[in-house]
């Protein structure tokens, strides 16, 4: 895990970039937690893409596991074929 100054170090390198669209995924990741926690407990979305300047977001993998079940993992193509 990434202690602080090193998470720090990495947003000073980070050029300037819109970051609502990283906002509103964890908004909507936060909701999406806080509606299905009993169904679906973990996630991990690894890693996030962000472009530079514009700020668009990419999920390339999303892993959840669902309660008393197996993980799922799926692709972001499977993900953008749903």
């Amino acid at each position: 895990m990434a202690r602080v100054p090193e998470i720090v170090e990495l947003i000073i390198l980070i050029p300037r970039t819109d970051t609502a669209s990283l906002a509103g995924l964890v908004s909507h990741l936060s909701e999406l937690a806080a509606d299905f926690s009993d169904l679906v407990p973990e996630c991990d979305l690894n890693p996030v893409l962000i472009r530079e300047g514009s700020g668009d977001v990419r999920v390339v993998d999303a892993l959840f596991v669902a309660a008393g079940g197996e993980p799922l993992t799926l692709s972001s193509a499977e993900l953008l074929d749903q």
